[in-house]
């Protein structure tokens, strides 16, 4: 769902809908309430899922309201209990009030920030759910929105979109708007403080946590993405205990993989082995209803141009589009699915969580060699955006806010700054992809691991525990090692399948000088003509993340090039 919103700003569409409208605010979205108390009006726009809806109801019951939707619920909260309703939700969401009595519009994102809301001040106030509402027919960029796609890309500084005027709600905050006053707070920030529970307390907690979770996002609608990893199959095996008991049926199971993937796998540090031989492992034990699900390399390719479309902003290239592909055939059938994502992050599954020189690299540990992200730029440029400087500070400035506790080592407080790191830059990105992806068509997804109070209790594990005997997201394994099947619990992570196949490159390559090495192309001016002639020879290591190498990089240049021209975007440096 899509909402938009405009405060103290003329109507440009009479034929617009509304949910409640004054000469200060108007509101249009698809899920929307609005009352009138003790003769105020209040109105509500809302995307999202409220999880705890069922505590919450029997709250609002006992005062005399009874809420039909997320919506009413919602603003019958902020009616009864002000700005501290928010804290006891436990759901993603963005929604925007507007409070006739106190004549205030407010703004408000869930904890991780799973749902997006943005705004701008261009031309007055206005708010939405979905970036595209907000772009201008006629954009420009500056500097800094090259810096965030070069430096930063397919990251983004929180808080910021590569559009200038276009901001977002931080994760875990609710901003006012009064009197022509616009104010930002946080509501939900990590605190730090000493684990005081024993190993096997907190491994039972975990397990709790972790099981309530996933059984909140379930319905008789749910599939759920099996990638044979050990969070896909906790996620895959509590869902199909619950959906036997609840809903008399198994869970249906999905996998992803590119044609002919096998004929060209090459193991590596990242990506030590395929997918396939574990899914059917765990599939066969559940004996659950699975679907293979392959792309070929023309669907592959065709796919990058609506994850940009989905997204409004360049991505991860094939990782997203070929995501975006797998999606959509799921939809066919099912209205929601579960997914692993955020288990990295929450429990420590990266080489940068283990790896002394990339947890001891001063830098954004996914992102740590700014020369991959930019040789292909010419030298002229370059200069003026001196990515690394900007880079820099914005890890520094991160590093900042990341809390800390007097009695933690140096080597200790190193390791919480790393997991703070990626919950707000590595999981972010993660989670917009999935999320804005699902929202383009219109299916639901649910993350069982983004969820702030399992959050909030592991930032605080010590990290011997969280890693102990150099194993990653080891307390996760533990807690579910009598659940899953044996040969999945130490198995080791691999992400996010990508292809192998070099005619993905080699097609890439035809687009990349057709498209984009020619003097009309948007891109053209910013390039080093010489070296990105070669590109495909400059380098084989990832640049961001595990899997963003060289094929992704031209699959990224393609994307921006796109970008760019799909918005009409001018670039002034």
């Amino acid at each position: 769902m899509v909402f938009f919103g405009e405060y103290d700003f003329k109507e440009k569409n009479a034929k617009d809908t509304y949910i409640f409208k004054n000469d200060k605010v108007r509101f249009k979205g698809d899920d929307g309430f609005s009352v009138k108390i003790n003769g105020k009006n209040y109105a509500i726009i809302f995307t999202g899922e409220i999880y705890n809806r069922n505590n919450i109801k029997k709250e609002l019951n006992l005062r005399g309201f009874s809420p039909k939707t997320d919506s009413e619920l919602l603003l019958l909260c902020y009616y009864a209990s002000g700005l501290e309703f928010i804290n006891k939700l436990d759901g993603v969401f963005s929604f925007a009030i507007y409070d006739d009595e106190q004549k205030t519009l407010l703004l408000a994102r869930d904890h991780l920030g799973v749902m997006p809301l943005f705004y701008t001040f261009e031309n007055g106030f206005s708010f939405s759910s979905n970036l595209d509402c907000l772009i201008q027919k006629e954009e420009k960029i500056g500097i800094d929105s090259l810096r965030e796609i070069f430096g930063i890309g397919p990251a983004r500084t929180p808080g910021t979109t590569a559009f200038k005027h276009i901001k977002e709600i931080l994760p875990g905050s609710y901003a006012h708007f009064i009197s022509g006053v616009f104010s930002e707070e946080k509501y939900f920030k990590l605190t730090p403080n000493i684990h005081i529970d024993d190993f096997e307390t907190t491994i039972e907690k975990i397990k709790y946590m972790v099981t309530n979770s996933i059984q909140n996002k379930i319905n008789s609608d749910t599939c759920s993405l099996l990638s044979g990893g050990i969070d896909s199959t906790i996620v895959t095996t509590v869902a199909n205990n619950y959906s036997k008991s609840n809903f008399d049926t198994k869970i249906s199971t999905f996998s992803f993989d590119y044609v002919d993937n096998k004929k060209y796998f090459v193991s590596g540090d990242f990506q030590p082995g395929e997918d396939r031989p574990f899914v059917e492992i765990v599939s066969k034990k559940l004996e659950t209803e699975h679907t293979f699900l392959e792309i070929g390399i023309d669907d592959l390719i065709s796919y990058l141009y609506k994850a940009v479309d989905a997204k409004a902003l360049p991505g991860m290239g094939d990782i997203d589009s070929s995501l975006l592909f797998f999606l959509e055939k799921i939809k066919q059938g099912y209205s929601s699915f579960l997914t692993g994502e955020g288990a990295d992050e929450v429990f420590g599954g990266y080489p940068w969580f283990i790896r002394e020189d990339l947890i001891n690299s001063n830098s954004f540990p996914w992102s740590n060699n700014i020369h991959y992200r930019t040789f292909f730029i010419d030298d002229e440029v370059k200069n003026k955006l001196d990515l690394k400087e900007y880079t820099e500070h914005k890890y520094r400035q991160s590093l900042n806010n990341s809390p800390s506790i007097f009695s933690e080592s140096p080597e200790e407080k190193r390791l919480r700054d790393i997991y703070y790191l990626n919950t707000q830059w590595f999981m972010q990105t993660l989670i917009e992809r999935t999320q804005r992806i699902s929202k383009y068509l219109n299916i639901i997804p649910r993350m069982p691991y983004a969820n702030a109070e399992l959050v909030q209790y592991v930032y605080n594990i010590p990290w011997y525990i969280k890693t102990k005997d150099n194993v990653t997201k080891y307390t996760l394994r533990k807690a579910f090692e009598n659940t899953v099947p044996k040969e999945i619990v130490y198995r080791k992570k691999s992400p996010f399948p990508k292809t192998y196949n070099p005619k993905y490159t080699e097609e890439l390559l035809k687009i990349f000088r057709k498209d984009v090495l020619n003097k009309n192309s948007a891109l053209y001016p910013l390039l080093n003509i010489e070296i990105v002639n070669n590109i495909e020879k400059e380098h084989t290591k990832p640049w961001f993340g595990q899997l963003m190498q060289g094929p992704q990089q031209l699959a990224y240049l393609i994307q921006i090039n796109y970008w760019i021209e799909k918005y009409n975007i001018s670039i002034k440096i």
